[in-house]
């Protein structure tokens, strides 16, 4: 390239600088939600291969962990929660996830999982039927 056309390239990006950057920081934002809503989902839904067990999990109390970021809007907890499988000894499973605050869960509430029979450690939880609620605990 010669000295002349990196000097209009200069002259433009110089003339249009508040352009660029809008159009780099556009390019950004749209990297940052491929990955917050394509690439993380993906990771985080994994699946579980072979034979699995039914069981239920129960949480112990429920802590909220420190935000990551200003964009943080909904708190994540760390949940302990008791994983108990028909057969099998009943174990604790740290599990961090993100909640909204009126779905916040509390010591007590269970849900439906499915454990993987090789590895007690890979549990898929069904946060969305819970099978005693918070609200229905305090009866």
């Amino acid at each position: 390239m010669s000295p002349a056309y990196l000097a209009t390239v200069g002259d433009f990006v110089r003339s249009h600088s508040k352009f660029v950057l809008l159009l780099l920081g556009g390019a950004a934002f749209m990297v940052w939600n491929a990955v917050e809503y394509i690439v993380v989902p993906a990771w985080f839904h994994r699946k579980i291969h072979g034979p699995t067990l039914a069981g239920i999990a129960r949480a112990v109390p429920v802590k909220e962990t420190p935000s990551k970021g200003p964009d943080d809007d909904i708190p994540w907890y760390l949940l302990e929660l008791r994983v108990h499988v028909p057969g099998r000894e009943p174990y604790n499973l740290p599990v961090r996830r993100r909640f909204f605050l009126w779905a916040r869960p509390a010591e007590g509430d269970e849900w439906p999982v499915q454990v993987a029979a090789t590895n007690p450690h890979r549990v898929r939880i069904d946060f969305s039927q819970p099978l005693k609620p918070h609200a229905e605990s305090n009866d």
